[in-house]
């Protein structure tokens, strides 16, 4: 499982689509999906359940999972360390500092 950790805009899901695998869970894009917009605060918590179930899927099938989320806090990395440990997979992050 690849954590990508920084702020809206910093790259995260360039990178991913470029560099690791295809069809990240991106969060925004799940938001996008289930209210209209990407950044819509009422989907948040939806989002952020679909973006769990489907890296597991993922990781359960022997795929590469991207957590495209920003992931700033200790508790949301945790919560995709306990996606990853659940699949008996390691988990990575890559941190994107735009400053």
């Amino acid at each position: 499982l690849v954590v990508l950790v920084g702020l809206s805009g910093s790259g995260k899901s360039t990178f991913a689509r470029q560099k690791i695998a295809r069809g990240p869970a991106s969060t925004d894009l799940l938001r996008e999906m289930l209210s209209g917009h990407p950044h819509e605060p009422s989907a948040n918590s939806e989002a952020f359940k679909l973006a769990r179930e489907i890296n597991a899927y993922r990781l359960g099938h022997g795929l590469t999972a991207v957590a495209d989320s920003t992931s700033l806090t200790a508790e949301s990395r945790q919560a995709w360390l306990t996606v990853a440990r659940a699949a008996g997979v390691p988990a990575v992050a890559i941190f994107f500092d735009i400053g």
